[in-house]
């Protein structure tokens, strides 16, 4: 009996040393330092891709800790080799860091590339900055901003011969970078350069990454007949974190040349309008907005855009309020690595902040000032409005479970007690009706 006994704990202690081993195999070092980065987008993608690498600094009082670590995604998270934190638990630091790493850093300058035909993302300067923070066991969350600026040159050709390239010209290359600000100033000293556009699609779109400023700005297409086409715009403004579109229209008589629309943040789509920036930058503001561009909450960037004459979030709410739990009135959409991309689900109780609406009056809850839960009035013209591609398929929660069968917009007006309005995507078909005010839905905020 002893010696099955003897076994028994021999074999228990052996399973217990080999789950050890196997957890510190896979479970990150003890004060390791990880980035877990959120973008809007960026000119290679819409995220991260493994194995890029940014470079890290953290000041704490008595000066850097880390200048310029390098530190490499690893799918959903950036990591440094031998980069930990410091002892001192109480003492706070601020965190900066930029994309795409460079040896020497980024505070003596940043060039984009002027042959970008191969592509934009070496030229795509990101930056982020986190203060008060506290040494940790997970991943400090940083988000990060393009500093640069981004110009889409979209071609209407009717002449008798194809593209061959698009050449910017007149805008100095180099810029010096204040990582603690997040902005960027064209250095005066260093000469305006040619820039060669990426080909986006042959013989209609042509983009590239500039440096920010304001100075004539000419644009030469080249035609694969070896003629070329030249056209300056004077004094064009290029703010950084905005991206532009440029039409050009071009026939064997003429060559057209605008800056039309309205400017938008770094999203697809966005443009200049009338070669003058629109009001409502939205550097430095906790919350601030302009349509088509971006709304600035609780340390988030959201993008808008106007439907049916409102302005809308054009991204679900990623907005965690400080009383509310994940599992207690506010859940993931599957997972946490899923919330950047589809925003967090919550209940009604949660998303209204305890207010309830049986009037159709507006309803800020968990919004920014100045932004609303949708009435049940404007949900039902999003339907009328928008297609089933404004809606990301986040899915929902109910019963102390996720799924995926459908995916909502939760709306401020209530029914009673048990009942809420909300706009619900089902195969591809939008419609409005009532839900269970404990389900756990996407939000999105609607500008008063």
């Amino acid at each position: 009996m002893y010696r099955i006994y003897s076994y028994a704990v021999s074999l228990f202690a052996a399973l217990l040393l080999s789950g050890c081993s196997r957890r510190a195999a896979t479970d990150p070092a003890p004060g390791e330092i990880r980035i877990e980065p959120s973008i809007l987008t960026r000119a290679a993608g819409l995220y991260f891709e493994e194995n890029d690498c940014i470079g890290l600094t953290v000041t704490r009082a008595s000066g850097d800790y880390v200048r310029n670590g390098k530190m490499t995604y690893k799918g959903s998270a950036f990591v440094g080799d031998g980069l930990t934190w410091y002892g001192v638990q109480d003492e706070t630091s601020t965190l900066t860091a930029y994309y795409p790493y460079a040896e020497n850093g980024v505070e003596e300058g940043f060039s984009v590339a002027a042959d970008q035909r191969g592509g934009c993302e070496a030229s795509d300067l990101l930056g982020a900055v986190k203060e008060n923070v506290l040494p940790a066991s997970g991943a400090v969350k940083m988000i990060f901003h393009h500093l640069l600026s981004q110009l889409t040159v979209v071609v209407d050709n009717s002449s008798s011969s194809a593209v061959s390239e698009v050449v910017v010209s007149g805008f100095v290359p180099t810029a010096t970078v204040d990582l603690a600000s997040l902005s960027v100033t064209a250095r005066e000293e260093v000469s305006p350069a040619d820039v060669t556009a990426f080909e986006e699609t042959p013989d209609k779109s042509y983009r590239l990454i500039l440096v920010p400023q304001q100075r004539a700005l000419t644009v030469t297409v080249f035609l694969e007949d070896g003629s070329s086409r030249e056209k300056t715009l004077s004094e064009t403004l290029l703010e950084g974190g905005k991206h532009y579109d440029l039409s050009v229209t071009l026939t064997d008589q003429t060559f057209d040349m605008t800056l039309s629309g309205e400017i938008g943040e770094w999203v697809d789509g966005g443009s200049l309008g009338g070669g003058e920036l629109e009001p409502g930058d939205s550097s430095g503001s906790d919350v601030s907005d302009s349509p088509g561009s971006v709304l600035e909450y609780a340390g988030e960037r959201y993008a808008t855009t106007t439907v049916g004459g409102k302005t809308w979030m054009a991204e679900n709410l990623r907005y965690q309020p400080a009383t509310a739990e994940i599992g207690a009135g506010v859940w993931y959409p599957g997972d946490e690595s899923q919330t950047a991309a589809l925003g967090l689900l919550y209940d009604y109780a949660t998303a209204t902040a305890g207010a309830s609406s049986v009037s159709g009056a507006a309803i800020q809850g968990i919004c920014p000032s100045g932004w609303h839960l949708p009435t049940q009035e404007e949900l039902q013209a999003l339907v009328a409005e928008a297609s089933a591609d404004f809606v990301p398929d986040a899915g929902f929660w109910k019963d102390g479970g996720y799924n995926t069968s459908a995916s909502y917009l939760l709306g401020g007006d209530a029914t009673d007690a048990r009942y809420c309005q909300s706009l619900k995507k089902k195969d591809q078909t939008l419609s409005v009706g009532e839900v269970q005010v404990d389900m756990g839905l996407s939000v999105r905020c609607v500008k008063d």
